[in-house]
């Protein structure tokens, strides 16, 4: 497990991707050229998808499992600072280009969302439009990262992947 960060929170998202882009070919490489799993939380979602969507990973990739990613955007964007919030707007040309692509067939999408998310709202944004989608209750934006549900499902999905 190998979590990535960026040092430029506020550039674009394409910006954003072409980083984690580097660092998880190094990861595959690392693993023998092995396609990996990725797993990302609500922007890392969508940076993901961004990635494997546009063929910049591929033959890298076997599932990716987003959560709490606002794949339709958010009403709260419109309020954040920074290029990448612009373009997690509702209807946002970025958006509205990445879910009019066609998906990888060879690779597997998780998405896992909350009706209490209190960042991704409305909720139902968070809906991958690609895969399978589980939803849970009673957790916010943030405590689905902690949440031993979200793990218990990632790992079942995960493994049954493999």
């Amino acid at each position: 497990v190998v979590a990535l960060s960026t040092r430029h929170y506020f550039s674009s998202l394409e910006r954003l991707a072409e980083e984690y882009r580097t660092r998880i070919i190094q990861i595959s490489d690392a693993a023998g050229g092995k396609p990996v799993d990725l797993v990302g939380h609500s922007m890392g979602g969508l940076l993901a998808r961004y990635l494997v969507e546009s063929g910049r990973l591929t033959g890298r990739v076997n599932s990716l499992a987003s959560v709490a990613t606002p794949h339709l955007g958010s009403v709260l964007a419109w309020v954040a600072i920074g290029r990448n919030m612009r373009q997690m707007r509702r209807g946002s040309a970025f958006l509205e280009r990445l879910n009019g692509v066609t998906s990888p067939a060879d690779v597997r999408y998780i998405g896992i969302c909350s009706t209490h998310d209190n960042l991704v709202l409305p909720w139902h944004c968070a809906l991958s439009p690609r895969g399978d989608n589980f939803i849970i209750r009673y957790r916010g934006h943030l405590s689905l990262l902690m949440s031993r549900q979200v793990v218990n499902i990632l790992v079942k999905q995960l493994q049954a992947g493999d």
